[in-house]
């Protein structure tokens, strides 16, 4: 037995982390038995929050939603005539029952998208954004926080740079 026996059945995030992460294998291991590269349904919100699967539902071949906020992909399920069921489903990365995306991000993305617009896009002050947009100034300074916190999440992991200057040369 491991001192971890159960220690998941008692923390959905991290019970849910581990789903995502067996739901990415799988998508690998099909898409390596086809010969197929995975793309991610990440979009902007979700990467600029973090909110996402470290190597889980964040890791993909390509993300082409990647560069459209949240509310631009409903905008664009619209114009591609999506079925009204998939364009009114509450946001949830299905991880565990009643999880929805706001009440754990805290606002709906409307609020969220446009905030994040102000601070990221046009590089306004927490401050500013929030007497803008009518917001409590701690909200919107938790989103910075979320957003730096998060940086990790978006780049690659970071590596030793190598000490020769030659392929072969001696280390």
């Amino acid at each position: 037995r491991y001192a971890y026996d159960g220690a998941l059945a008692g923390d959905a995030r991290a019970w849910g982390n581990l789903k995502a992460r067996l739901r990415m294998a799988l998508g690998y291991a099909v898409a390596n038995l086809e010969g197929r590269l995975v793309l991610g349904t990440g979009n902007r919100s979700e990467l600029l929050l973090g909110y996402f699967t470290k190597h889980g539902d964040g890791a993909a071949d390509a993300l082409p939603l990647g560069g459209l906020y949240k509310t631009q992909v409903v905008q664009l399920g619209r114009h591609l005539k999506l079925p009204g069921a998939i364009l009114a489903k509450r946001p949830s990365a299905g991880l565990w029952a009643g999880q929805t995306d706001e009440q754990e991000l805290g606002a709906g993305y409307a609020t969220l998208d446009r905030v994040l617009h102000e601070l990221v896009d046009r590089g306004r002050a927490p401050q500013q954004i929030a007497e803008r947009l009518g917001l409590k100034p701690q909200f919107v300074l938790d989103l910075q926080r979320r957003v730096e916190a998060n940086a990790h999440k978006r780049t690659p992991p970071p590596q030793p740079a190598p000490r020769w200057t030659a392929p072969g040369a001696a280390l």
